[in-house]
C-alpha cells in the first residue's frame, strides 16, 4: 500500500518539528520539502495545495518515536495520514462527522473501539465531559474513497487497514514514557532553542 495510516501515539500529539522551530524555520523547511518533490503529491501525484508532513518511526520497545523525514502531501492523503483521531478534520471540513449513538455497539471498555452491526468503521472515544459521556464520529466517504484509490484496494482491506491503525495507536498511547528523537532534523530543533524531548 503506498497511502497509510498513521497515527501518533496520544502522548506525543502535539510533539511537532512546527511548534518547535517556529513559523519562519518552519516555512523555509516545508517550502523545500514542496520542492523536493516537485509541487505534488508525495503518495498519489496530485498538484494544487501541499502540506507537508512528519514520517515518524517508531521503536516499540525503547518506546522512542524518531522523525525520519518529511512528504509533501495533498491534503487529502495527509487526512488520511491521521485517519482515527478525534480531531482529525481538514480546512475544507472533510474528516468525521458525529453520528447518532443509537446505532452503535461498543467492541471493548477501553477508550478507543470501533464497530457497527453493518460493519461500517467508525471510533468511539469515551468523554465524561460531554452529555451522555460518548462521542462518535463517523469516517467521511471521501476519505475511504480516496484509500482505495491510490492503494487500488477493497472497502474490507481498507477497514482491517483502519482497525490495525487504530489497534497499534491504542497499544502505543498505553505508554507514557515516549521520548522523541528528531533524526536528521536535531540541528534545527537545537538552532530554535527548544531541548530535546
Amino acid at each position: 500500500m503506498k497511502l497509510l495510516i498513521e497515527l501518533v501515539p496520544g502522548p506525543l500529539a502535539g510533539v511537532n518539528p512546527r511548534k518547535l522551530m517556529g513559523k519562519t524555520q518552519w516555512d523555509r523547511i516545508r517550502k523545500q520539502v514542496y520542492e523536493d518533490y516537485n509541487h505534488k503529491c508525495g503518495i498519489c501525484g496530485r498538484d494544487g495545495r501541499l502540506e507537508a508532513h512528519e514520517i515518524w518511526e517508531y521503536d516499540d520497545t525503547d518506546f522512542v518515536q524518531r522523525l525520519a523525514g518529511l512528504i509533501a502531501l495533498c491534503p487529502l492523503c495527509h487526512l488520511v495520514k491521521h485517519l482515527g483521531l478525534p480531531n482529525t478534520r481538514g480546512r475544507d471540513g472533510k474528516g468525521y462527522k458525529w453520528v447518532n449513538t443509537d446505532e452503535y455497539y461498543c467492541l471493548d471498555s477501553g477508550v478507543t473501539f470501533y464497530g457497527k452491526d453493518d460493519g461500517s468503521v467508525v471510533q468511539i472515544r469515551s468523554s465524561p465531559d460531554e452529555p451522555g459521556g460518548t462521542q462518535i464520529l463517523e469516517i467521511d466517504e471521501d476519505l475511504i474513497q480516496h484509500f482505495m484509490d491510490v492503494n487500488e484496494c477493497s472497502r474490507e482491506e481498507f477497514e482491517q487497514h483502519h482497525s490495525q491503525a487504530l489497534e497499534r495507536y491504542t497499544k502505543r498511547s498505553l505508554n507514557k514514557n515516549w521520548r522523541v528523537d528528531w533524526g536528521p532534523y536535531q540541528y534545527l530543533v537545537e538552532e530554535s532553542g527548544a531541548k530535546k524531548a
